[in-house]
């Protein structure tokens, strides 16, 4: 597995270097990334509305783990809802073999009462596979797709 952590580490970081941000280390954490994707609606070649979703991911091992509330406080001073703003989905991707409960690692949260949008919280455990809530399996298939 370690080596698998090696090789999903490489490619996350050079992912997210070439499309967003990359820090390494940052602050308690091993890496730090964010990646905004837009999205686009276009009708007979005119653009109907544009909207923004952002990936921010962190990574730890399981070991300094202290739960989602250290992950609330980050989000609540990272977080970007400027205009058209969708969804921040922060994550917080896990190494080591300590096993947790990630179903239960996870919350959503609107934004000025879904006026700007909302913001996603979870956890992903990286040991012999890749375990995320299921609200998060996007970004499950994501991390696996780089894999």
């Amino acid at each position: 597995m370690e080596k698998k952590s090696s090789c999903l580490l490489s490619k996350l970081r050079t992912y997210f270097q070439r499309l967003g941000c990359w820090y390494e280390p940052y602050g308690d954490y091993l890496f730090y990334g964010k990646v905004k994707i837009t999205t686009v609606h276009t009708t007979f070649f005119i653009e109907d509305y544009r909207f923004h979703d952002y990936l921010y991911l962190f990574g730890k091992n399981t070991e300094k783990f202290n739960g989602l509330e250290e992950l609330k406080e980050l989000s609540d001073r990272l977080i970007n809802t400027s205009g058209d703003h969708r969804t921040s989905t922060f994550v917080l991707l896990l190494f080591g073999k300590k096993k947790l409960d990630v179903q239960s690692l996870y919350l959503e949260k609107s934004i000025l009462f879904g006026f700007k949008g909302k913001k996603r919280l979870g956890v992903c455990l990286l040991s012999d596979e890749i375990e995320c809530p299921g609200e998060l399996d996007d970004v499950k298939s994501f991390l696996l797709n780089l894999l």
